[in-house]
């Protein structure tokens, strides 16, 4: 009988902790165990490629961490042929923030533009087979005085659309909204989801989705023949030549003592928010930080390089690896990024070293999916659950 019932798929209860959904009050603890959150370690295996996506799964340190895992938490499978990042899905919920909050445009907290409406990426867009593709804006390299002087060219066009352009940071510009009966009414995407993709189906959308792209047509203009972009061009640099807009930002009142939540997102802290904001920012960021205007936003709190630790009272680690490795398109840098987690991520793991000793939670993202791995949490019997195999773990995503 037992054996019966371990072979039907429709019964998989499980009363395990680690077998549900999030809880009421998702938002991780300081007590939690550190949490590693690895974008684009779900993959289509037709664009890896099954053979890699094997070997990837027999590396030593993943190897022996999933003999110590439970499987935990996961994402609903997205039925979007244009899915949004899973690792925002997931931060949404371990932020207890409103589902579909933009996560990049939180980061107006970190850099204090707390009038802004809107978030900006100037970007570059080049041309695919047949459409224009969106570069990562990592790879620009965009100066404060080459970001200043693009700004100013085209600042007067958003005045005259009742806008004023803020951008205080090179690499992250802001709108505000400073007449509110000329808004902008959009639903945008995610400029994560678009890096390496056509940008076809990531435009925003809504009332003034065509009011948008007028907009952005004069940029275009205004910056084809820019000093500055001729400049970029004839040291080898690629050109600014488009902007990214993502919102709105989160709308916190400031007047008075202090900030206050709207009521409609009431539930969701402060600290909730700016702790979303500062993994928004997270990219080579410098902002203010309470007691130390110069801190770097970026702790190290792990073995071996480039291993930020985001918001250090969450021990929250985010390793953009592989996610950059798939925005180029390039499998084999995938596999030589993911053989680094291995050993500055997965054998400490495995090993219970610093700074893993209570166990911990690997997130593993991809298109529209997540799934978290318990590690070193005692695994309880469930005699109906098929336990997954290595590879199995790593399959998943949308092919660019």
């Amino acid at each position: 009988m037992l054996a019966l019932l371990s072979r039907r798929r429709f019964l998989r209860p499980c009363f395990s902790p680690f077998c549900g959904r999030f809880a009421l009050n998702p938002v991780r603890s300081a007590d939690s165990p550190p949490a590693l959150l690895l974008a684009a370690s779900l993959v289509d295996p037709a664009w890896l490629g099954r053979d890699r996506l094997a070997q990837a799964s027999r590396a030593p340190g993943f190897a022996a961490l999933t003999r110590r895992a439970a499987i935990g938490r996961s994402s609903e499978d997205t039925a979007s042929h244009l899915p949004d990042p899973g690792q925002e899905d997931w931060l949404q919920k371990a932020f207890g923030l409103p589902a579909g909050t933009p996560i990049a445009a939180c980061s107006a907290l970190a850099d204090a533009a707390l009038s802004a409406r809107w978030r900006l990426d100037p970007v570059n867009l080049h041309i695919g087979r047949d459409h224009l593709v969106l570069t990562d804006p990592a790879r620009l390299a965009l100066g404060a005085d080459d970001a200043r002087a693009l700004a100013a060219s085209i600042a007067g066009l958003f005045q005259d659309e009742g806008m004023t352009l803020l951008a205080a940071h090179p690499e992250r510009w802001y709108l505000q909204e400073t007449e509110p009966s000329r808004g902008l009414r959009l639903q945008t995407r995610s400029m994560l989801a678009a890096l390496g993709r056509s940008i076809d189906g990531w435009q925003p959308t809504g009332d003034d989705a065509r009011r948008w792209r007028r907009i952005v047509n004069e940029v275009q203009m205004s910056w084809y023949r820019h000093p500055v972009n001729e400049r970029r061009e004839s040291e080898g640099l690629m050109p600014v030549n488009s902007l990214w807009i993502e919102g709105p930002c989160p709308d916190l009142d400031t007047r008075g003592t202090g900030a206050q939540i709207p009521a409609q997102t009431a539930s969701v802290t402060l600290s909730q928010w700016s702790a979303a904001g500062r993994i928004a920012a997270r990219r080579g960021a410098t902002v203010p930080v309470a007691g130390d205007a110069k801190a770097r936003l970026s702790i190290d709190l792990s073995i071996g390089p480039n291993t930020p630790c985001i918001e250090t009272s969450m021990a929250l680690t985010i390793d953009d690896r592989l996610f950059e490795a798939l925005c180029a398109g390039d499998p084999q840098r995938w596999m030589q990024a993911w053989q680094s987690l291995d050993e500055a991520y997965f054998v400490p793991m495995s090993r219970a070293q610093v700074p893993w000793q209570r166990g911990a939670t690997l997130v593993l993202a991809g298109d529209g999916l997540w799934r978290e791995l318990s590690i070193g949490a005692r695994r309880p019997w469930c005699f109906w659950q098929h336990r997954l195999t290595p590879d199995s773990l790593l399959g998943g995503g949308v092919e660019r």
